[in-house]
């Protein structure tokens, strides 16, 4: 089984993509404590970190991952979604 990592999980879209695809969560880092809420209630067996991705650390899982994802840029294109497009 390959192991991954992912930053800016959001909602989980590109997590379950990757569980499908094979990967085994190590961690998913997420800011938005409803984001995180989602994550632990849909898939409680992810291990769901629920901080800013400015203080996460992966030394902690040095020499066990395999792929480190990151789900970025989600807030701009949020933000442009919601200024009409006019970014």
């Amino acid at each position: 089984m390959l192991n991954s990592i992912e930053i800016c999980a959001g909602f989980g879209g590109q997590a379950l993509g990757l569980e499908m695809a094979g990967f085994h969560h190590v961690a998913l880092v997420e800011y938005e404590k409803d984001y995180c809420d989602l994550l632990v209630k849909n898939r409680p067996h992810w291990n769901v970190l629920c901080e800013d991705v400015k203080n996460f650390s992966g030394l902690l899982f040095r020499g066990q991952i395999d792929l480190f994802a990151g789900g970025v840029p989600c807030p701009p294109l949020f933000h442009c979604r919601e200024a009409a497009w006019k970014c």
